[in-house]
């Protein structure tokens, strides 16, 4: 949510909140359309009696081409892992940099390595994700929060010309 906002409201050169309105369309409209492919993949699964979306695409589909689905699958899931990387990364980084740890630890590719072979790789193994509910629950009540607390200094003028963070924003 907050890099779509981000990407409609950069650009708009001014900064003005024009680009809100369209990218919350946007944003609601393409969760609607997930929302409905996920239904609609479910009832489907639930009428051909099928357990797994692999199931459910051998039996609508063809057996032979399930290994699509497979390949698929785990290629999103090495994509999703390696962008986490990056921005824990990316993230742990500056937090470095800030704290003055050595140069080396300084760098992202450390810690996408570290962040990669010690979190991600362990959360990838699991077979039973449901040790993972709470931890999601806070994750999404922390989006939540930062997503209010980004639209509140967006509606006070904070970080626009004038406002009294305006200065903390780094030039680059």
């Amino acid at each position: 949510f907050m890099t779509l906002l981000r990407v409609f409201c950069h650009l708009d050169p001014q900064g003005n909140r024009r680009a809100l309105g369209p990218a919350l369309v946007v944003l609601f409209g393409l969760g609607g359309v997930s929302a409905y492919t996920f239904s609609l993949i479910a009832r489907v699964g639930d009428d051909v009696g099928a357990e797994t979306y692999f199931d459910t695409w051998g039996k609508v589909v063809s057996e032979r081409s399930s290994v699509l689905v497979s390949a698929a699958i785990t290629f999103m899931t090495c994509a999703a892992a390696l962008s986490y990387a990056i921005i824990i990364g990316d993230s742990f980084s500056s937090i470095a940099t800030l704290a003055g740890a050595p140069a080396l630890l300084q760098r992202p590719n450390p810690w996408i390595l570290i962040a990669s072979v010690v979190l991600l790789l362990p959360l990838s193994l699991m077979r039973d994700l449901s040790a993972l509910a709470v931890g999601s629950v806070l994750g999404n009540l922390g989006t939540l929060f930062t997503a209010g607390f980004t639209l509140l200094r967006l509606a006070d003028g904070s970080y626009a010309p004038g406002g009294r963070f305006h200065t903390a924003i780094a030039a680059a």
